[in-house]
Protein backbone atom coordinates (compact mmCIF):
# COMPACT_ATOMS: atom_id res chain seq x y z
CA UNK A 1 0.00 0.00 0.00
CA UNK A 2 2.48 2.30 0.76
CA UNK A 3 4.43 2.10 -3.11
CA UNK A 4 0.84 2.06 -4.71
CA UNK A 5 0.26 6.15 -2.53
CA UNK A 6 3.44 6.68 -4.27
CA UNK A 7 2.63 5.16 -7.64
CA UNK A 8 1.77 8.56 -10.39
CA UNK A 9 -0.43 5.44 -11.87
CA UNK A 10 -2.20 5.08 -8.87
CA UNK A 11 -4.37 7.69 -8.77
CA UNK A 12 -4.17 7.67 -5.09
CA UNK A 13 -4.25 11.87 -4.87
CA UNK A 14 -2.21 12.41 -1.68
CA UNK A 15 -2.32 15.89 -0.53
CA UNK A 16 0.97 17.92 -0.08
CA UNK A 17 1.90 21.06 2.14
CA UNK A 18 2.78 24.11 0.18
CA UNK A 19 6.43 22.57 0.35
CA UNK A 20 5.65 19.62 -1.62
CA UNK A 21 5.32 17.36 1.66
CA UNK A 22 3.04 14.42 1.65
CA UNK A 23 0.65 14.50 4.25
CA UNK A 24 -0.53 11.04 6.24
CA UNK A 25 -3.00 10.72 8.49
CA UNK A 26 -1.78 8.40 10.09
CA UNK A 27 0.98 8.28 13.57
CA UNK A 28 4.54 9.74 12.86
CA UNK A 29 5.28 7.69 16.41
CA UNK A 30 3.95 4.43 15.25
CA UNK A 31 5.41 5.02 11.88
CA UNK A 32 9.05 5.47 12.05
CA UNK A 33 9.40 2.02 12.59
CA UNK A 34 8.14 0.98 9.34
CA UNK A 35 10.51 3.24 7.96
CA UNK A 36 13.63 2.15 9.83
CA UNK A 37 12.35 -1.91 9.25
CA UNK A 38 12.95 -0.32 5.38
CA UNK A 39 16.29 0.68 6.17
CA UNK A 40 17.98 -1.84 7.75
CA UNK A 41 15.37 -5.13 7.47
CA UNK A 42 15.16 -5.74 11.15
CA UNK A 43 12.18 -4.18 13.47
CA UNK A 44 13.22 -1.93 16.57
CA UNK A 45 10.86 -0.78 19.18
CA UNK A 46 12.11 1.73 22.10
CA UNK A 47 10.52 1.16 24.99
CA UNK A 48 8.36 4.36 24.77
CA UNK A 49 6.25 2.67 21.78
CA UNK A 50 3.28 0.11 21.87
CA UNK A 51 3.97 -2.12 20.06
CA UNK A 52 0.10 -3.10 19.20
CA UNK A 53 0.32 0.57 17.54
CA UNK A 54 3.21 -0.21 15.38
CA UNK A 55 1.00 -4.09 14.54
CA UNK A 56 -1.76 -1.94 13.62
CA UNK A 57 0.20 0.60 11.32
CA UNK A 58 2.24 -2.59 9.47
CA UNK A 59 -1.43 -3.80 9.11
CA UNK A 60 -3.03 -1.14 7.27
CA UNK A 61 0.40 -0.25 5.29
CA UNK A 62 0.66 -3.67 3.96
CA UNK A 63 3.51 -5.09 5.91
CA UNK A 64 2.32 -9.16 5.72
CA UNK A 65 6.29 -9.84 6.94
CA UNK A 66 6.79 -7.53 9.54
CA UNK A 67 3.11 -7.85 11.09
CA UNK A 68 4.23 -11.95 11.83
CA UNK A 69 7.68 -10.62 13.47
CA UNK A 70 5.74 -8.10 15.82
CA UNK A 71 2.77 -10.39 16.50
CA UNK A 72 6.33 -12.44 17.46
CA UNK A 73 7.67 -10.00 19.63
CA UNK A 74 4.41 -9.02 21.33
CA UNK A 75 3.96 -13.04 22.40
CA UNK A 76 7.50 -13.23 23.71
CA UNK A 77 7.17 -10.11 25.67
CA UNK A 78 4.09 -11.19 27.53
CA UNK A 79 5.85 -14.98 28.00
CA UNK A 80 8.25 -12.55 29.75
CA UNK A 81 6.17 -10.88 31.66
CA UNK A 82 4.33 -13.96 32.81
CA UNK A 83 8.31 -15.35 34.35
CA UNK A 84 8.70 -15.59 37.78
CA UNK A 85 11.21 -12.23 38.93
CA UNK A 86 14.25 -12.29 39.80
CA UNK A 87 17.13 -11.96 42.06
CA UNK A 88 18.79 -9.28 39.41
CA UNK A 89 14.96 -7.65 39.10
CA UNK A 90 14.29 -7.09 42.85
CA UNK A 91 18.37 -5.73 43.35
CA UNK A 92 17.50 -3.54 39.96
CA UNK A 93 14.20 -2.49 41.91
CA UNK A 94 16.15 -1.27 44.79
CA UNK A 95 18.71 0.71 43.59
CA UNK A 96 15.99 2.56 41.22
CA UNK A 97 13.90 3.29 43.94
CA UNK A 98 14.62 6.26 46.12
CA UNK A 99 15.37 5.48 50.08
CA UNK A 100 12.51 7.38 50.81
CA UNK A 101 10.04 5.38 48.99
CA UNK A 102 8.72 1.67 50.23
CA UNK A 103 9.45 -0.84 47.54
CA UNK A 104 6.34 -2.58 46.41
CA UNK A 105 5.93 -6.38 45.35
CA UNK A 106 2.17 -6.64 46.03
CA UNK A 107 1.10 -9.77 43.77
CA UNK A 108 3.99 -10.90 41.88
CA UNK A 109 5.43 -13.88 41.50
CA UNK A 110 8.90 -14.78 42.94
CA UNK A 111 9.17 -18.72 43.06
CA UNK A 112 12.21 -20.47 43.46
CA UNK A 113 14.35 -16.55 43.58
CA UNK A 114 17.33 -16.81 45.47
CA UNK A 115 16.61 -13.65 47.76
CA UNK A 116 19.28 -14.61 50.40
CA UNK A 117 21.37 -12.52 52.00
CA UNK A 118 19.76 -9.10 51.16
CA UNK A 119 18.16 -5.89 52.87
CA UNK A 120 14.52 -6.06 52.73
CA UNK A 121 13.51 -4.19 54.92
CA UNK A 122 10.02 -2.71 55.26
CA UNK A 123 9.36 -4.14 51.77
CA UNK A 124 5.70 -4.95 50.64
CA UNK A 125 5.39 -8.36 49.81
CA UNK A 126 1.97 -8.86 50.07
CA UNK A 127 -0.27 -10.87 48.32
CA UNK A 128 2.47 -12.56 46.37
CA UNK A 129 4.01 -16.01 45.38
CA UNK A 130 6.90 -17.06 47.05
CA UNK A 131 7.01 -20.76 46.84
CA UNK A 132 10.09 -22.25 47.55
CA UNK A 133 12.01 -19.24 47.89
CA UNK A 134 15.52 -18.45 49.35
CA UNK A 135 15.10 -15.69 52.06
CA UNK A 136 17.86 -17.27 54.33
CA UNK A 137 19.80 -14.35 56.40
CA UNK A 138 18.17 -11.79 54.69
CA UNK A 139 16.66 -8.56 56.64
CA UNK A 140 13.16 -8.53 56.47
CA UNK A 141 12.51 -5.82 59.27
CA UNK A 142 9.12 -4.79 58.68
CA UNK A 143 8.36 -6.37 55.92
CA UNK A 144 4.56 -7.27 54.96
CA UNK A 145 4.14 -10.64 53.85
CA UNK A 146 0.23 -10.68 54.61
CA UNK A 147 -2.29 -13.39 52.47
CA UNK A 148 1.38 -14.34 50.61
CA UNK A 149 2.52 -18.18 49.30
CA UNK A 150 5.15 -18.83 50.68
CA UNK A 151 5.08 -22.83 50.82
CA UNK A 152 8.46 -24.76 51.36
CA UNK A 153 10.29 -21.51 51.38
CA UNK A 154 13.57 -21.27 53.34
CA UNK A 155 13.68 -18.12 56.23
CA UNK A 156 16.12 -19.89 57.85
CA UNK A 157 18.60 -17.28 59.77
CA UNK A 158 16.62 -14.38 58.32
CA UNK A 159 15.57 -11.23 60.79
CA UNK A 160 12.16 -11.39 61.09
CA UNK A 161 11.72 -8.63 63.71
CA UNK A 162 7.98 -6.90 62.84
CA UNK A 163 6.56 -8.73 59.81
CA UNK A 164 3.62 -9.25 58.96
CA UNK A 165 2.29 -12.55 57.91
CA UNK A 166 -1.48 -12.64 58.27
CA UNK A 167 -2.95 -14.97 56.73
CA UNK A 168 0.12 -16.48 55.05
CA UNK A 169 0.61 -20.34 53.49
CA UNK A 170 3.91 -21.43 55.07
CA UNK A 171 3.03 -24.84 54.90
CA UNK A 172 6.48 -26.75 54.93
CA UNK A 173 8.59 -23.93 55.34
CA UNK A 174 11.88 -23.44 57.21
CA UNK A 175 12.83 -21.07 59.68
CA UNK A 176 15.12 -22.58 61.80
CA UNK A 177 16.94 -19.10 64.28
CA UNK A 178 14.23 -16.49 63.22
CA UNK A 179 13.93 -13.32 65.25
CA UNK A 180 10.72 -12.41 65.43
CA UNK A 181 11.44 -10.02 68.43
CA UNK A 182 11.93 -6.33 68.87
CA UNK A 183 10.63 -4.16 71.03
CA UNK A 184 10.65 -1.15 69.04
CA UNK A 185 8.30 -2.36 66.83
CA UNK A 186 4.77 -3.91 67.11
CA UNK A 187 4.54 -7.34 67.97
CA UNK A 188 4.95 -9.24 64.68
CA UNK A 189 1.37 -10.88 62.89
CA UNK A 190 1.07 -14.36 62.05
CA UNK A 191 -2.68 -14.19 62.71
CA UNK A 192 -4.11 -16.99 61.10
CA UNK A 193 -1.09 -18.20 59.01
CA UNK A 194 -1.10 -21.96 57.32
CA UNK A 195 2.32 -23.36 59.25
CA UNK A 196 2.24 -26.67 58.71
CA UNK A 197 5.14 -28.91 59.01
CA UNK A 198 7.10 -25.53 59.62
CA UNK A 199 10.96 -25.78 61.28
CA UNK A 200 10.82 -23.09 63.19
CA UNK A 201 13.63 -24.44 65.81
CA UNK A 202 15.40 -22.38 68.15
CA UNK A 203 13.58 -19.33 66.42
CA UNK A 204 12.83 -16.40 69.00
CA UNK A 205 8.65 -16.13 68.68
CA UNK A 206 8.94 -14.16 72.36
CA UNK A 207 5.04 -11.57 71.69
CA UNK A 208 4.34 -12.88 68.53
CA UNK A 209 0.48 -13.32 67.67
CA UNK A 210 0.28 -16.66 66.30
CA UNK A 211 -3.69 -16.83 67.28
CA UNK A 212 -5.90 -19.62 65.17
CA UNK A 213 -2.81 -20.52 63.36
CA UNK A 214 -2.52 -23.80 61.47
CA UNK A 215 0.99 -25.19 63.20
CA UNK A 216 0.06 -29.12 62.69
CA UNK A 217 3.49 -31.24 63.00
CA UNK A 218 5.57 -28.23 63.12
CA UNK A 219 8.57 -27.93 65.04
CA UNK A 220 9.25 -25.10 67.83
CA UNK A 221 11.99 -27.23 69.72
CA UNK A 222 13.98 -24.89 71.95
CA UNK A 223 12.36 -21.28 70.70
CA UNK A 224 11.64 -18.97 73.21
CA UNK A 225 7.54 -18.50 72.98
CA UNK A 226 7.82 -15.75 75.87
CA UNK A 227 4.23 -14.07 75.57
CA UNK A 228 3.59 -15.35 72.19
CA UNK A 229 -0.73 -15.66 71.60
CA UNK A 230 -0.96 -19.09 70.77
CA UNK A 231 -4.77 -18.87 70.97
CA UNK A 232 -7.07 -21.38 69.20
CA UNK A 233 -4.36 -22.38 67.02
CA UNK A 234 -3.94 -26.31 65.77
CA UNK A 235 -0.97 -27.31 67.27
CA UNK A 236 -1.23 -30.89 67.22
CA UNK A 237 2.03 -32.59 66.70
CA UNK A 238 3.71 -30.01 67.49
CA UNK A 239 7.22 -30.42 69.13
CA UNK A 240 7.37 -27.77 71.89
CA UNK A 241 10.36 -29.57 73.44
CA UNK A 242 12.86 -27.29 75.42
CA UNK A 243 9.94 -24.34 74.37
CA UNK A 244 9.99 -21.18 76.66
CA UNK A 245 6.77 -21.05 77.03
CA UNK A 246 7.04 -18.41 79.97
CA UNK A 247 3.30 -16.01 79.79
CA UNK A 248 2.22 -17.85 76.41
CA UNK A 249 -1.03 -18.09 75.52
CA UNK A 250 -2.43 -20.78 74.82
CA UNK A 251 -6.23 -21.04 75.47
CA UNK A 252 -8.21 -23.06 73.06
CA UNK A 253 -5.51 -24.74 70.97
CA UNK A 254 -5.72 -27.95 70.17
CA UNK A 255 -2.61 -29.28 72.28
CA UNK A 256 -3.47 -32.60 71.09
CA UNK A 257 -0.30 -35.06 70.85
CA UNK A 258 1.57 -32.01 71.43
CA UNK A 259 5.73 -32.61 73.16
CA UNK A 260 6.08 -30.60 76.41
CA UNK A 261 9.05 -32.21 77.10
CA UNK A 262 11.86 -30.55 79.04
CA UNK A 263 10.04 -27.11 78.43
CA UNK A 264 11.73 -24.18 80.45
CA UNK A 265 9.07 -23.23 82.41
CA UNK A 266 6.19 -24.75 83.86
CA UNK A 267 2.40 -24.58 82.40
CA UNK A 268 0.07 -22.41 84.78
CA UNK A 269 -3.36 -23.74 83.80
CA UNK A 270 -5.03 -20.57 83.01
CA UNK A 271 -2.53 -20.52 79.97
CA UNK A 272 -4.43 -23.17 78.60
CA UNK A 273 -7.62 -23.02 79.66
Amino acid sequence: MLARMFDNESNWKNRTDGNGAYLIDRSPKHFLPLLDYLRNGEIVLDKDINPRGVLLEAKFFGFTELTTKIEELMLTSEKKVLEPLTRDDVIRAIITTPSNYILRFRGLDFTGADLSNMDLRHVNFSHSKLVGTNLTKSDLYGANFDKADMRSANLDEAYTAGVSMEGTLLDSASMVRCNFEDAKLKPTSLLGAQMKGVNLENSNLAGVNMRVANLRGSSLKNSSLKGACLAGADLEGCDLNGAELYNTNLRGANLTNVNFEDITTALHMTHVT
